[in-house]
């Protein structure tokens, strides 16, 4: 005899696997000679097929595919089945899986046939025996059923699924395993053996206790300093909490040195919320095969995708918009047509020195470490962290819970932080509690990100050579293209710029030649923009060239005069 428990994975797998054993023994009868084919006490609805009358038995197999199918939801407007991987090769080659990782696949006509014959006996009238007979479900019915994209009425409503305790969005905690029909979560495995639910109304003293307790397990990470303690403790919580929240950040983990410990970090925070390390994804060579990948992922339906080891500048529209909204389009692998997509996972990234730009940049979380060595890969640590946080797991999960609950019990409480526009209700769960509890902001760190951000550096010293040139005056491109290309020939012949500030960030702005048609572009782009206290405005049009005209706004001279007035 032993006491040892299977691995979670195995749980979860076996958890999920069991949903259509349940369908099948609830229709499995004692089989009856004299009913041709049909079962004794047989309580399945019979459905009748006619000619003419498709949307009545789409109706009717609609509420028995609700009622009786546990296996089978929809995720706006598509169906999708929930399926634990089991390690074989799925074709997709720049995503790594866990064996045991929770995923969505949509249902196809076929796998409907199977389920729909299922929940009800299906019936047509064969006049040679005047009497209705079995059949098997018609495939044209399946097809409209499927068809029937966002239609459905009475087949439950797939949120996303978890692996762990969770918060549903009024902040109760869902920890029962199974479908949540409040929320429309779906929380595959079981509960960690040690995982205690969270104090309905906790203290600010019991949250304190508790983020010592996650303070412990993250100790050996070598983190900049406290607010990247902070950053990576908040996208523990985001991992656990995310399927409730309508936004959330990526967290970025940095090291200027490979072996630092960024997978790591990434790995501690899946263990929690899946047990099991995360799913991993490249990001290809360029922004067209990110964007089939990030496609690719976001129909998996995977709870953590960490993009690992990025070695070039990162951004992607298709990253900010599955950050910052609830649904969104994606087109999968090989089809022509989009489907419509939750985007509540999260995501996460690591790399070497990051070099994030764009829109973006406001989009993340940042984790900076640093061992201070030229082989960090070859520390030796007298615990191995995924180890210890896989075997504490329901205890940091608690504690997690407890943190937020407790600020929610506290009815929120205004702390010194400014707004995280777009990312509200991950401000007031997943941020807010950690200043409350007298810690850093998590976001202190992204600040770097923004001050390194090279379109901000570059819109600084433009504006600043702008203003030095022109002050507030209404230009067009080609007068600042000519302003900078002003020259004069030096003693050794060659040119001396007039105004050398202004031609090293128009040449910046315009690539490899400054142009009035290239400076034009970026002009468009940046319009409305403020930086250093300037505004890049529009000022009307050259009334003889009809070409735009710009100036700069000096916003502190505009609020002095508004106040004066």
């Amino acid at each position: 005899m032993t006491d040892e428990k299977p691995p979670e994975d195995k749980v979860a797998m076996s958890n999920v696997a069991s949903l259509a054993e349940a369908a099948r023994k609830r229709t499995r009868k004692k089989k009856s000679a004299s009913s041709g084919g049909e079962t004794q006490d047989d309580d399945r609805p019979e459905i009748r097929i006619v000619n003419g009358e498709v949307p009545r038995v789409l109706d009717e197999a609609d509420k028995a595919l609700g009622g009786r199918d546990p296996t089978i939801y929809a995720q706006q407007a598509r169906l999708v089945r929930i399926v634990a991987f089991d390690g074989d090769d799925t074709g997709e080659k720049f995503i790594h899986r866990q064996p045991g990782s929770i995923t969505i696949q949509q249902v196809i006509s076929a796998h409907l046939v199977d389920r729909l014959a299922y929940v009800a006996r299906w019936k047509r009238y064969d006049s040679r025996v005047g009497d209705w007979i079995a059949t098997d479900v018609p495939k044209k019915i399946a097809d409209s059923f499927v068809a029937r994209a966002g239609a459905w009425k009475h087949v439950p409503a797939l949120t996303g699924v978890v692996e762990a305790p969770t918060l549903r969005m009024d902040g109760s905690v869902l920890d029962r395993p199974g479908y949540d029909a409040a929320s429309g979560i779906y929380f595959a495995g079981k509960l960690p053996a040690d995982y205690i639910a969270p104090p309905e109304k906790p203290t600010r003293e019991q949250a304190r206790q508790a983020l010592d307790t996650i303070w412990d397990a993250v100790s050996d990470f070598p983190v900049v300093g406290p607010e990247d303690r902070a950053s990576m403790i908040a996208g523990m919580l985001t991992a656990l909490l995310r399927r409730s929240l309508p936004s959330a950040p990526m967290t970025c983990i940095t090291a200027p040195m490979p072996g630092t410990g960024k997978s790591k970090v990434v790995d501690v925070m899946a263990v929690v919320a899946t047990g099991r390390k995360a799913t991993v994804m490249s990001l290809g060579k360029d922004d067209a095969e990110a964007e089939k990948r990030l496609h690719a992922a976001l129909l998996s339906g995977s709870t953590i995708i960490n993009l690992d080891n990025i070695d070039r500048p990162l951004y992607s529209d298709v990253l900010c918009q599955a950050l910052t909204q609830e649904t969104m389009k994606v087109r999968p692998l090989g089809a022509s047509d989009e489907v419509m997509v939750s985007p509540n996972r999260s995501f996460f990234a690591t790399g070497n020195n990051l070099d994030i730009r764009g829109d973006l940049k406001r989009r993340v979380v940042l984790v900076r470490l640093d061992a201070k060595m030229e082989r960090p890969e070859q520390r030796k640590f007298a615990r191995d962290v995924v180890d210890v946080v896989t075997e504490r797991r329901g205890e940091l999960i608690t504690a997690c819970l407890t943190i937020v609950r407790a600020y929610i019990a506290a009815d929120c409480p205004t702390v010194d932080a400014s707004p995280y526009g777009g990312f509200e209700g991950w401000d007031v769960w997943c941020r807010r509690p950690l200043i409350w509890l007298d810690i850093p902001d998590p976001l202190l760190s992204s600040e770097e990100v923004r001050a390194e951000d090279p379109d901000i550096a570059l819109q600084r010293s433009l504006f600043a050579a702008w203003n030095r040139a022109f002050e507030q005056e209404a230009v067009t491109a080609s007068d600042i293209a000519q302003r900078a290309t002003e020259a004069t020939r030096g003693g050794d012949g060659q040119s001396v710029y007039s105004n050398p500030d202004l031609h090293e960030a128009m040449l910046a702005a315009c690539g490899e030649k400054i142009t009035s048609k290239r400076f034009g572009y970026w002009l468009r782009r940046h319009q409305m923009r403020v930086c250093d206290g300037y505004r890049l405005e529009r000022a009307g049009f050259d009334l003889h060239s009809k070409i735009a005209k710009w100036r700069l706004v000096s916003l502190t001279a505009a609020g002095n005069a508004g106040n004066g007035g």
